[in-house]
């Protein structure tokens, strides 16, 4: 007789039961696995649009550091999934796959928690690839990163984040209670103490780097930050302090910021004030010896109230009975006068169902069910919305989105303008399409259609590696996916960090005609290198930071211009230089205050222009070498909203504006510009419904004694795409 064991035992660490059989004739087993593993797994994901995201998985692997099983996440492949009918390019990637390995797997089993991977490491689909470490020793560190980096498909280093992490701990010992226990019962912070990018391209060995250096208050808060860029002129210092409110454990309240250059120099510096609740109540903005002060106040549901400008300009807000939405916004100058708009809601999903502007012009939006809008009727609408949206699928499930334009203002006139995009499945655009017309050349007439934009082609990552010319098709229905037409495709071709490297352009006439890209480190910048179809070269070097330092064009070994650029380290432009061989140097110098406004700009042909500013940032007043000469200025007034009433010029006749208050509503000239004076007379002002200016009266004062001013009246006719139709 045959004796047989059948167990049900997890044998392959899966965390499954399998089928085990054991017989007394032989000394094997047999194992049916159990594939249920990935069942309840998410596979795949159909958006909306059309499109897929596939996910697949792998089994972890098992060791004395990771014992637990699990199933990690593989590949991730979104697919475009086109229809037939728009599936017209050959070679056109539409699923785009990413990989993923991982490594150095802990589980901690004290705490009986899995810490994560040491590493995980990302494949793009040209084998490109970012490995990113993480901290996953300690559970209070766990999910940190340590460092990321970036290679290219050849394993060249290309980019590296790193952050180096400080663990404080709770000062006080453990609890008696645990003494005897192995775990860890204190709280512990991680603290993100530095931080480090470098950055290589292929073949170079010099690195651009970039640190940033971080300290806390004892709440975690970040007190300090230093940026240290290469070189010792562009370290920049951020130092805050706070305000602790204990009794409601508010303890992140920035009271003070102050930002200095390496040698100390105050660059900014700002306080915020906060009432017992802890909300922001003022901000002080300092300049020079002097300071502004906006002031904040709150409803006691916690909603802004106001806000009021250094100069006594105040915003207010009113919201409905929920408080989550405006309703009304009132501007009062500080000369007293008030200007006010309002809207209305759909208050279940959050969208604008209307507004009306200080001129009592309404403007409504219409909704279909998902939220999307369908209509925008204007001031000047009827029963023709000035902007209507379609949306529909094409038999394939392909979405389309079609406008259509309302172009003249009279509400009666019903000519459209359409404009229609579909989008593939990954929500990027097949084509776009717009009303066209095309005229014959021999007879009167023409054709009504679609102007289209050009074929695109992607590869493998997604880039577009081919683009086709726009073109017109004429129909009376929608229009259909363009083609690549030989002769007329440009091609692009790109690096592992999806840089252009090569563009080609199609020319039948004149061989190839390309131009080139290439990337280097220069020093302390990283250069890059353009040659156009003409073989001129521009070369433009950058800092750590990404702002441009250099900018060199040149043709046939000979420099056409050199130009350098000089920044604080708040990346203000402190000069711009030009060199050109054979010529002295030309530069125009800029200089600050500590609210970022230009107050001074030094060029040879105009000397030092020197510029003044009120509390609100306005400019009050302006000087150049010959007008200090004289002790005079150009002035700049304000009226109490802080628009321009006034240029007061020293030697010639003033500039004054005037705008419209609430008695203006009959020429919509509520808060605008409805009259302006100079020396040459008098510009009076009329607009429509959409803010247009459909009449202008002239005064022209006369030159001769004796004889009258002369009076010109123009009108103005616009439509709604903004062209001008009529004078």
């Amino acid at each position: 007789s045959m004796n047989a064991t059948v167990l049900m035992r997890d044998l392959t660490g899966d965390g499954l039961p399998d089928h085990i059989l054991k017989t007394t004739f032989s000394n094997d087993i047999k194992l049916k696995r159990n594939i249920m593993g990935k069942v309840g797994l998410l596979k795949n994901i159909h958006t909306p649009l059309g499109g897929r995201i596939e996910l697949s998985y792998e089994a972890s692997s098992l060791s004395v550091a990771d014992p637990r099983f699990r199933w990690n996440l593989e590949s991730v492949t979104h697919h475009a999934q086109l229809n037939e009918e728009d599936d017209v390019l050959s070679g056109n990637e539409l699923s785009y796959e990413t990989r993923y390995e991982y490594l150095g797997g802990y589980y901690d089993r004290l705490e009986r928690v899995f810490l994560g991977y040491r590493e995980v490491e990302r494949i793009a689909a040209d084998d490109s690839k970012t490995i990113s470490t993480y901290k996953n020793s300690l559970i209070f560190e766990k999910g940190l990163l340590e460092k990321q980096e970036t290679y290219d498909s050849s394993d060249n280093l290309l980019r590296r984040q790193s952050s180096e992490y400080l663990l404080s701990y709770q000062s006080s010992p453990k609890h008696i209670i645990y003494r005897d226990s192995r775990r860890d019962y204190r709280w512990g912070f991680p603290r993100l103490q530095s931080e480090s990018f470098e950055s290589w391209e292929p073949g170079s060995l010099d690195a651009i780097t970039m640190e940033k250096e971080y300290e806390y208050d004892s709440y975690g808060n970040i007190t300090e930050l230093e940026e240290n860029p290469p070189g010792t002129d562009g370290d920049l210092t951020l130092i805050i302090s706070y305000r602790y409110m204990r009794d409601l454990y508010r303890m992140s309240l920035p009271a003070r910021l102050k930002v200095r250059d390496n040698d100390s120099n105050l660059l900014r510096h700002r306080e915020g004030v906060y009432d017992s609740l802890g909300r922001l109540t003022a901000l002080r903005i300092f300049y020079d010896s002097e300071s502004s002060t906006s002031r904040i106040s709150w409803n006691d549901d916690g909603t802004l109230s106001s806000i009021t400008d250094p100069l006594g300009t105040r915003t207010s807000y009113d919201y409905d009975d929920s408080g989550l939405f405006v309703t009304r916004i009132d501007v009062e100058s500080s000369d007293g006068e008030e200007i006010s708009s309002h809207m209305a809601w759909n208050r279940a999903e959050g969208t604008l169902r209307s507004r009306t502007d200080p001129n009592g012009l309404p403007e409504r939006h219409d909704y279909d069910d998902f939220g999307r809008p369908t209509a925008i009727f204007g001031p000047y609408d009827g029963t023709i919305p000035a902007v209507a949206y379609e949306y529909t699928s094409d038999d394939y499930g392909s979405l389309y989105a079609r406008s259509a334009n309302k172009i003249s203002l009279d509400p009666d006139d019903e000519e459209l303008m359409y404009t229609l995009i579909k989008i593939d499945g990954l929500g990027r655009p097949i084509y776009t399409a717009k009303t066209g017309f095309i005229a014959h050349v021999d007879r009167e007439g023409g054709e009504l259609g679609w102007n289209v934009s050009g074929a695109v082609s992607y590869d493998e990552k997604g880039r577009v590696v081919k683009e086709g010319r726009p073109s017109f098709q004429a129909a009376d229905g929608l229009p259909t996916a363009p083609l690549l037409e030989e002769g007329f495709i440009t091609q692009t071709i790109y690096d592992d960090l999806d840089r252009p490297l090569k563009t080609i352009y199609p020319s039948s006439n004149w061989g190839d005609v390309y131009s080139t890209y290439q990337y280097r480190i220069d020093g302390e910048t990283s250069l890059s290198i353009l040659t156009d179809p003409l073989s001129r070269i521009s070369e433009t070097r950058k800092n750590a930071r990404g702002q441009l330092e250099n900018l060199r064009r040149k043709y046939m070994d000979e420099t056409l211009a050199h130009v350098d650029y000089e920044y604080n380290p708040l990346g203000e432009l402190l000069e711009v230089r030009q060199s050109n061989q054979g010529e002295d140097d030309y530069s125009v110098r800029f200089t600050y205050d500590m609210r970022g406004l230009q107050v001074a700009q030094e060029s040879p042909e105009r000397g030092v222009v020197r510029y003044r500013y009120d509390e609100r940032g306005n400019l009050i007043e302006r000087s150049d070498p010959n007008l200090r000469a004289k002790g005079k200025v150009v002035r700049h007034h304000y009226d109490g909203f802080g628009r321009i009433s006034r240029r007061d010029y020293p030697e010639s006749e003033d500039v004054h504006y005037f705008y419209g208050d609430s008695t203006k509503k009959n020429i919509n000239g509520v808060g605008r510009l409805i009259r302006r004076r100079d020396e040459s007379g008098l510009h009076e002002f009329e607009y429509g419904k959409m803010g247009e200016v459909i009449r202008e009266r002239r005064t022209l004062h006369s030159q001769r004694a004796l004889h009258a001013d002369q009076i010109a009246l123009m009108s103005f006719k616009s439509d709604y795409l903004g062209r001008m139709n009529r004078i």
